[in-house]
């Protein structure tokens, strides 16, 4: 017999040279050397000695009963040049290749948030050969949490902290009780952190050492990782680490799904895979993943489910498959989940689901293999005239397909409208399975009325040809129950978080919250609240939104200094998020300003009073012009209104006194040379002109008062014409009513 030829390539740890058969392809072997386990790929040996790559290896496995079922590390990269610790979170090291100078993280615009305000921690759950998982408590909702951190050189990757963040942002994308739920991520001073829903239980790895699971047990705890996995690859995510460690127990036994750190988006990976990259763990890697992870998708997860599952089942690594040690009824059902193409697998996580299902159920004899009289549902021969079974007293009459009229379950024809059962058979089957996925799909997206009505019909069908759903629709009814009961009373945890967020201003994580209720559900009523959550979100998203609205606004008119009025809506935003320490200090300052402003106003207003009482007026008005509209007072108004007029007056009288004078109009000019002066009393011109007015105004009256004296005389002696003609010597802007009332008389 021909040997195989052999190739060599280097071992990626010490350098030394194995001899590889080209045949050796997907498998793996030992370095004699370091004992270093390296994975050979099917590149690898297709390509002559000198241009093999260094395969991806597995750092040596610490040697005692810890790694015997599997511990293995999970690849992050076609090299490993590091070694890392075989501390685990789960089975093994999680690790993503290593750190290169050119791949450190300087600044990725992520805030730098302070964790020790609101979160206490309190121990460590786990340490992986990158990551950390910390239990802590949440102060503000008094609930435990897992904080997960990246932890030494590989919190400065950029690779780590991508995946890392690729974990957070698909996570809380997905919304189901069997996936580990995602409460928030960021970054403190001491790296990047998720805040992860806190599993009271253990991982189902650790279960698995304890031995070999119970075939229905094993089974149910995969057919409710398939929801959780279906959930997720419905979103367009791949898990692609699969394996027991990743699998946590609550104490109630619930599966929940988690570390999604090497996970991908089927519409894209850019930056985080490169083609031949192996990611993963190797004992529960499909074929193609081992060759190129970007080649993963939905079907490579369900090949390491199945992997997962041979583990749980038969207390075994799955490093050598062997179908022998599967108990009987599920061997077809591993065997095409872990065919080598992917055509070949199980599409969906629905599919394999039923398929698991269906491997527990007794079969019963084919209508068509039925003999004459033989019991469709437990075999019994019985006489052909009976219409009971004689063993389990099922009926032996069912309707025709076409005519309804009872014929023996066995005749494959019709006696009354010769129509064959078969075909029509068949047809129902194939109606009633789509009922059955349509109910599972309306569970699946919570739609417990219509999925419950599917379900009782088929429970409910009487024609033993199709009893084969009817105990799937029982249990399927016992899930919808237990879905509904669940979902409402998650939807009342999520409802009741949300409002302590709300009581915390912290609207955002109210709000992510509360999207983690189905929106079928959400106008639900929650047993003991009086709000639904539809309800509640719509509060909260228009809080946020006035709080966005507020903070836009306060953010545009403190850049534009538009001050006035600010502090009304600083003080409207601080009491829906009164929290806010930026907030408090624009807040403070405005105060400060306002102060200012009404002092600066105060000391305007008592200049301003002390200029007037100097009869400064033009000095009071502009000295009141620097108050501030802002704290503008009716006073201030008045005052300087006041003044205005004053000045006003003033500039009126200089201008009439002055026209006067040039055009020699004295008489009666002393009245407002008087006003003047009584509205400046400085002013030495009018004073002079007051003295001059009143000079002549003294002098006019000595001769006003002759000239009446002398008309008075004539008038005495009856001279009346001369007492006219000299009372007509009188200017008449200066006569008097003493002289008016002599003229008139002597007229």
């Amino acid at each position: 017999m021909t040997q195989p030829e052999k190739v060599l390539t280097p071992c990626p740890s010490c350098g030394a040279k194995l001899s590889v058969p080209s045949t050796a392809g997907g498998k793996k072997i030992r370095c004699p050397k370091c004992q270093t386990v390296v994975a050979i790929t099917e590149d690898m040996v297709n390509q002559p000695p000198e241009m093999v790559a260094p395969p991806a290896a597995v750092p040596k496995q610490v040697q005692g009963p810890e790694v015997s079922l599997g511990g293995e590390n999970t690849f992050a990269g076609a090299q490993q040049e590091k070694k890392y610790a075989p501390e685990s979170l789960g089975d093994q090291a999680t690790f993503g290749g290593k750190l290169g100078s050119d791949d450190v993280v300087i600044d990725d615009d992520m805030e730098i948030v302070d964790l020790a305000g609101r979160y206490k921690v309190e121990g460590v759950l786990g340490k992986g050969g990158m990551g950390e998982v910390q239990l802590a408590t949440d102060n503000r909702l008094g609930r435990k949490v897992a904080i997960k951190r990246i932890r030494g050189d590989a919190g400065k990757s950029r690779t780590a902290v991508s995946r890392f963040l690729t974990e957070a942002k698909s996570i809380a994308t997905l919304n189901h009780a069997n996936i580990v739920q995602i409460y928030d991520y960021g970054r403190d001073k001491t790296g990047p952190f998720l805040i992860l829903e806190y599993v009271d239980g253990k991982s189902l790895f650790e279960r698995c050492q304890e031995g070999a699971i119970p075939l229905e047990e094993a089974v149910d705890l995969i057919c409710q990782v398939c929801d959780g996995l279906g959930k997720a690859h419905d979103a367009g995510i791949i898990h692609r680490d699969l394996k027991p460690a990743n699998v946590l127990l609550t104490k109630d036994g619930v599966p929940k799904l988690t570390d999604f750190g090497l996970a991908r988006v089927e519409t894209g990976d850019t930056g985080h895979t490169m083609s031949g990259a192996v990611l993963g763990t190797l004992d529960f890697m499909p074929p193609e993943q081992r060759r190129d992870a970007t080649q993963a998708d939905a079907r490579s997860d369900l090949w390491s489910l199945a992997a997962t599952l041979y583990q749980m089942v038969t207390g075994k690594t799955p490093k050598i498959i062997k179908f022998k040690d599967v108990p009987q009824s599920l061997q077809d059902v591993l065997g095409k989940a872990l065919e080598d193409a992917k055509a070949d697998r199980y599409q969906t996580a629905r599919e394999f689901k039923e398929a698991l299902r269906a491997s527990l159920q007794t079969s019963a004899p084919e209508v068509a293999d039925l003999g004459e009289g033989q019991c469709l549902s437990c075999g019994t021969k019985n006489e052909g005239h009976r219409k009971f079974c004689k063993e389990c007293a099922v009926s032996l009459r069912v309707p025709c397909f076409s005519c309804n009229v009872e014929i023996p379950v066995w005749d494959k024809v019709c006696s009354e409208c010769g129509t064959k059962q078969a075909a029509l058979l068949e047809s129902r089957r194939h109606a009633m399975t789509a009922q059955q996925s349509q109910a599972e799909s309306l569970l699946k997206n919570y739609g417990f009325d219509q999925a419950t009505s599917l379900a009782v019909a088929l429970r409910d069908e009487t024609d033993p040809r199709l009893q084969q759903f009817t105990g799937w629709s029982k249990q399927f009814l016992e899930e919808i129950a237990s879905g509904r009961q669940q979902q409402l009373e998650r939807a009342g945890k999520l409802l009741n978080e949300a409002l302590q967020h709300e009581t915390a201003y912290d609207y955002s994580s109210a709000i992510h919250t509360l999207e983690q209720v189905p929106v079928i559900l959400r106008g639900t009523s929650i047993p003991g609240q009086s709000l639904t959550p539809a309800k509640l979100l719509k509060r909260l998203t228009m809080t946020q939104s006035e709080v966005h609205r507020l903070d836009e606004l306060i953010r545009e008119r403190v850049v534009a200094r538009r001050l006035h009025g600010l502090l009304q809506e600083v003080n409207r935003l601080l009491k829906l998020c009164p929290d806010r320490s930026d907030l408090q200090r624009v807040k403070a300052q405005l105060i400060d300003r306002d102060a200012k402003l009404i002092q600066k106003r105060d000391e305007s207003i008592a200049t301003a009073q002390r200029l007037v009482e100097n009869q400064d007026y033009a000095g009071a008005i502009k000295a009141l012009a620097q108050v501030n509209s802002y704290v503008q007072t009716e006073e201030v108004t008045q005052l300087a209104g006041d003044a205005s007029e004053k000045l006003a007056r003033l500039e009126e009288l200089h201008k009439t006194i002055k026209e006067a004078t040039a055009a020699k109009q004295l008489h009666g000019l002393l009245k407002q040379v008087d006003e003047c002066l009584s509205l400046k009393s400085d002013d030495e011109e009018m004073r002079q002109l007051q003295d001059r007015l009143r000079a002549r105004e003294e002098k006019n009256a000595a001769q006003l008062e002759s000239i009446v004296q002398k008309a008075s005389s004539l008038r005495d002696t009856c001279q009346f014409a001369n007492a006219v003609k000299t009372l007509a010597r009188i200017p008449q802007e200066l006569i008097t009513d003493a002289a008016s009332d002599l003229l008139e008389f002597c007229q």
